[in-house]
């Protein structure tokens, strides 16, 4: 990452390091030293996350209901990707980042529950923002292919296909490939 600089931060000290940038960088450096593992981070968090993360599922699936701290409870419903609230909420719901939670949920259980509840919120966001929507010259809510929400739907998506894909129909992969 620093090499391009011509900075190599295992040789050096940050003392030694004349930084062609805003010195608080320097933390980045300081992290160079500290080991973190799977222990420490056990430690650290009181709660197991595995068993949030598969609780947050099973209220999505059981109740049709997606929550988060910052915005509160959003009903799974028809009007579900439509929403009156900011632009912070709206890059939140169609990030899609709360998939993680289902995508863990079935990786952790190799319960397909969590897998198929995903799929069905995939293809439903697919089938109203994907081709039809940019045919239609993007009619509908403006953070749905916002750069930033497009760049995290991405990553997420990635990552559910990565962990999910030995339970995914072939035309459930059409439809992903074909979107993305």
């Amino acid at each position: 990452m620093f090499s391009s600089i011509g900075i190599d931060p295992y040789s050096k000290t940050i003392d030694e390091v004349s930084l062609p940038f805003n010195p608080n960088y320097s933390l980045l450096f300081e992290t160079f030293d500290t080991e973190l593992t799977s222990k420490s981070l056990d430690s650290t968090f009181s709660f197991d996350l595995n068993a949030e993360e598969i609780k947050y599922s099973k209220r999505i699936i059981e109740k049709k209901i997606i929550g988060n701290i910052r915005f509160g409870d959003l009903k799974i419903d028809e009007n579900f990707w439509y929403n009156d609230q900011n632009d912070t909420y709206n890059r939140w719901l169609h990030g899609s980042r709360w998939l993680f939670s289902l995508t863990n949920a079935y990786k952790n259980t190799n319960d397909k529950k969590y897998s198929e509840a995903a799929c069905a919120l995939i293809e439903d966001w697919l089938k109203r923002f994907g081709d039809n929507y940019q045919k239609n010259k993007r009619i509908g809510p403006k953070m749905a292919w916002h750069d930033e929400t497009t760049a995290i739907r991405v990553q997420v998506l990635c990552y559910f296909y990565y962990n999910c894909k030995d339970v995914l129909s072939k035309e459930f992969i059409e439809l992903l490939t074909g979107n993305l």
